[in-house]
């Protein structure tokens, strides 16, 4: 039974993260998001040749779209690595037909989710597609409309590899260990991990996105470029939150599940269960949460919402 409860719990990251997107989807379309800004389609977008300021603009947007698409594809590559690499000393234990069949799978469904994404955006408002395409169109970077169709595949796929590697982390057995308190530690390591590569590939992936959504202003009279920046300062937010919920509901499932282990273990090793017992074996073994690493766990957690919302003036730093 204990087995049982146990696999069911390796499952948080997958419960946790569908639940959050699925809640995510219904109030979605509810809100109708996709039929926004739909006015927008009717305005003239013009490249102004003569006017210098503006042709300053149109190479900061330029600028802004290439130097965070670097940052984006960089990212999106080494967090691809590092979560692979995750998997495969997770799966050490494993005998070779069980190690490459666990691969096998989890590819499988990255690259199903990224399939399927690509060909409808679920974090995308469609009714802005037209725009973003002539301001591309103009600005002489077509190119664009392949990266901007994949980032959000792209994201997904290493959302769903965040799944599935704090999956393999939570998947083993102290019991079995030779050192019970080094293989926590080291799942614990992996944990965080996970956590810190898909907030840098997250929050790429937000820069990379408002950037990108920022390039028809400089193509607009100022009273629509106005009113289109405010709208993607919106999105731009609304989006930010969003990845911030669904790396919470990934990661925080999953450090609930590795600490009850965590407890379950100091319970197991001490004479006495006192909770004074307890808390001194987890602080001699070094296993207690120590507040630095509390705030960078947070700090990792919320920063999509940050650079999405509070600190997107931030991105004017990349030239936008």
């Amino acid at each position: 039974m204990r087995i049982q409860l146990r696999n069911l719990r390796s499952l948080a990251p997958f419960i946790g993260g569908v639940f959050t997107y699925g809640i995510y989807r219904i109030l979605y379309s509810e809100a109708g998001i996709n039929g926004i800004g739909r006015d927008f389609e009717a305005i003239i977008l013009e490249l102004r040749s003569t006017d210098v300021l503006g042709g300053v603009d149109s190479i900061h947007g330029l600028l802004s779209w290439s130097v965070t698409g670097t940052f984006f594809i960089l990212s999106f590559l080494g967090g691809v690595a590092v979560l692979l690499h995750i998997l495969y000393e997770a799966s050490r234990g494993l005998s070779d037909l069980n190690r490459y069949l666990r691969f096998a799978v989890s590819l499988s469904v990255v690259a199903a989710i990224g399939f399927l994404t690509f060909s409808g955006n679920p974090f995308a408002v469609d009714s802005l597609n037209r725009v973003l395409e002539n301001a591309f169109a103009l600005h002489g970077i077509e190119g664009a409309r392949i990266l901007y169709d994949l980032s959000t595949p792209m994201v997904l796929a290493v959302t769903v590899l965040l799944m599935v590697s704090a999956w393999a982390t939570l998947k083993f057995d102290t019991a079995s260990a030779n050192d019970a308190v080094l293989t926590i530690k080291t799942r614990l390591r992996w944990l965080n991990r996970t956590l810190f590569v898909g907030a840098v590939v997250l929050v790429a992936g937000v820069v990379h996105a408002d950037a990108v959504h920022r390039l028809p202003s400089v193509l607009m009279i100022e009273v629509n470029a106005d009113a289109w920046n405010e709208l993607i300062g919106a999105l731009s937010a609304s989006s930010g939150a969003i990845w911030t919920f669904l790396l919470l509901g990934i990661y925080l499932p999953s450090i609930v599940v590795l600490r009850l282990r965590v407890r379950a273990l100091a319970e197991d090793s001490v004479e006495q269960r006192t909770p004074e017992h307890v808390e001194n074996w987890l602080k001699n073994h070094g296993l207690t949460v120590q507040f630095p690493q509390m705030i960078a766990q947070v700090g990792a957690i919320i920063s999509p919402f940050l650079v999405g919302g509070p600190a997107s003036p931030l991105i004017g730093l990349f030239g936008g």
